[in-house]
């Protein structure tokens, strides 16, 4: 067994973090359009001087660019949620770096 594996998510300091966010998609995944904006939902866990850095991070290793974040919110433990997408993303955060909804509908740029 791999000590780091079994405490990786246990750092004293952080918490679950929600950020809802806009970023435009860079075509590595066909489901998005190339330079579209859409909306999207992050959960990441995160000590709160770190958290817009770590959601930037997720988003660029995703397929995101120019993020931004427009309201965060900790995420209240233990988490339980009906919406199956809302419940995928926070498992992300427990199995892996974090999670990412996107939602369907692209953003209008002005």
């Amino acid at each position: 067994m791999q000590w780091n594996r079994l405490f990786r998510n246990k750092a004293p300091g952080t918490d679950i973090w929600a950020a809802l966010c806009e970023a435009r998609a860079d075509g590595s995944d066909p489901a998005h359009q190339s330079g579209v904006r859409y909306p999207l939902l992050v959960m990441v866990r995160s000590s709160k001087d770190e958290l817009e850095g770590k959601v930037f991070s997720l988003l660029k290793t995703y397929g995101w660019q120019e993020p931004q974040v427009k309201r965060l919110k900790k995420v209240a433990q233990p988490f339980h949620s009906d919406d199956s997408m809302m419940q995928a993303c926070y498992e992300g955060v427990m199995q892996r770096d974090g999670g990412i909804v996107v939602y369907s509908d692209p953003i209008e740029d002005d």
